[in-house]
């Protein structure tokens, strides 16, 4: 639903700044049932699904493969409807780099979300029409043994990437872009090494859409602010109705 209002107020924000309240799962898989990947597409490399053990893996050694969830998520939505989310990743084996690939449009526009557990880096990687690492943190890798989860979030403009052992965090990245503003989630493995035990996404109930847009300077004093109210997570083509209130 489009939520407008008329303020007069000196302004050096759009109406970004909105905040809704709601978080809901949008998709869960834990790679244990003989259809877990019916939905998904390789778009590189060899996977195989072993239901067996709950896992997902690239088998392609020395080469990069990407597989994508090309599914509908919640409410029978498309991905062109996914903005705002996390997607939690629980790796079993981190081979030459495990990721998490989110607001994916096709092979040569996503956001992706790597660790690289011999060298110990956190790297976030903008991809349109060319790679471009946006940002790098490096933590010990010592501190990860054997299963750890990658989050990545995606709020608007903002992405941050961390890595877990159980429920702690050992680290993580953030940059700021814009490129891409929606899209669906995959996974990425470099070497035929790593294994995905699970993949989980839970909605972020943020506004969308605003007019002005976010970080917009020297907006006129007349100016009607509008936005989209943040989505229902148990059907994502509607807004939540649990959202009564917005706040600049």
């Amino acid at each position: 639903m489009r939520k407008s209002m008329f303020i007069l107020v000196c302004l050096s924000i759009g109406a970004g700044s909105l905040v809704g309240v709601a978080h809901g799962a949008a998709y869960s898989n834990d790679f244990s049932s003989a259809d877990a990947v019916d939905e998904w597409t390789v778009i590189a490399g060899s996977w195989t699904l072993d239901s067996g053990a709950g896992q997902y893996a690239n088998t392609t050694t020395g080469e990069t493969a990407l597989s994508v969830y090309t599914g509908t998520f919640a409410g029978g939505v498309d991905a062109s409807a996914l903005r705002d989310y996390t997607v939690a990743v629980e790796v079993g084996v981190n081979g030459g780099g495990s990721a998490v690939v989110a607001r994916y449009k096709d092979s040569a526009n996503y956001y992706m979300f790597r660790y690289k557990g011999a060298t110990g880096e956190l790297q976030l990687y903008r991809f349109a029409n060319g790679a471009t690492n946006i940002a790098t943190e490096t933590i010990n890798p010592a501190t990860v043994a054997g299963v750890h989860t990658l989050v990545f979030t995606l709020r608007g403009r903002n992405l941050t990437g961390a890595v877990y052992s159980g429920a702690s965090e050992l680290g993580s990245v953030s940059a700021t872009d814009d490129t891409h503003s929606s899209g669906s989630v995959g996974l990425r493995e470099w070497d035929g090494s790593s294994t995905f035990n699970s993949i989980n996404v839970e909605i972020i109930g943020n506004s969308y859409n605003p007019s002005p847009a976010d970080a917009t300077a020297d907006v006129p004093l007349d100016a009607t602010l509008t936005w989209d109210t943040g989505l229902d997570p148990e059907n994502l083509s509607q807004p939540n109705p649990a959202i009564t209130k917005h706040y600049l």
